[in-house]
């Protein structure tokens, strides 16, 4: 669940409770509620025959026996809200055969081996690489849906747009992008920031962020990378004169060299044609 905006109540349950319930989701059962302690827990663990969880509300980690819920006591108080917890303990983490042992930890795969649900080894692939139909072989895949949204850039697979091709860009290094480009042949991203009045670029593996223009900037819009002759054009107002600039893609040698046009709002490069 990503952003979510809105939540309904069950007026039958006015309080919080710890529950517990099969992997699948079945034989839920009600462990502890309406506790001073549990009135409004963030995280919760488990270890021997005790379960364990902290709340904001009390600023206290406390725990209760996992089957009852009876025995609530306080391990801790904290001067802050408590977030996570964990009970630290090597029987916490049994040892279990592996199917992903051979080859360095691959298994079966080229890149990464997951452990499966059924115990069996699962392939799995980092960005910009897909899984090939053998479904245990990775290969490099360079074609994605790029798309900016106020705070991020994204680049998606064009067939499954819910899987993340590349690691997306945002804060702190986005502020408020408001046109992206690219460079196919050195793999870089290119964007404008209105609210840092920058153009910055980064490699499409998230490494090399850089800000190449970030002087005298006004009212950055359109964005244009010529792959050919390796310049970068964009369109600013300043002093009420809009006008489209030039400069190389490291952003140096920047100079105007139309001035005066009337309010355009996006730019493209054609140096094939010329």
């Amino acid at each position: 669940m990503e952003h979510p905006r809105a939540i309904a109540l069950d007026p039958r349950y006015g309080s919080d409770a710890i529950y517990s319930a099969l992997y699948d989701g079945t034989g839920m059962i009600e462990i502890i509620r309406g506790h001073e302690y549990l009135s409004h827990p963030f995280a919760v663990s488990l270890y021997g025959s005790e379960v364990y969880w902290t709340d904001w509300r009390t600023n206290t980690l406390s725990k209760a026996n996992k089957w009852t819920g009876q025995n609530v006591s306080v391990i801790q108080k904290t001067s802050a809200q408590p977030f996570d917890l964990q009970i630290y303990h090597p029987s916490r983490q049994p040892h279990a055969t592996n199917p992903c042992a051979a080859n360095d930890g691959k298994g079966p795969c080229s890149h990464m081996c997951l452990i499966n649900h059924n115990r069996s080894a699962a392939c799995a692939c980092p960005h910009l690489m897909k899984l090939s139909s053998d479904k245990k072989t990775c290969y490099e895949m360079k074609k994605f849906l790029l798309y900016a949204r106020r705070s991020e850039i994204r680049g998606v697979d064009i067939d499954n747009p819910y899987f993340n091709f590349i690691t997306a860009f945002t804060v702190p290094d986005i502020d408020d992008v408001t046109v992206i480009d690219f460079d196919a042949s050195e793999e870089r991203l290119y964007w404008t920031d209105i609210k840092t009045q920058t153009i910055k670029r980064a490699f499409i593996n998230g490494t090399g962020l850089e800000t190449v223009i970030s002087r005298d900037i006004q009212s950055i819009r359109g964005l244009a990378v010529d792959w050919v002759s390796r310049n970068l054009y964009w369109v600013s107002s300043e002093f009420d004169e809009t006008q489209i600039n030039v400069a190389r893609l490291d952003g140096s040698l920047k100079t105007s060299i139309i001035h005066g046009i009337d309010k355009p709002q996006c730019l493209a490069a054609h140096p094939v044609r010329g």
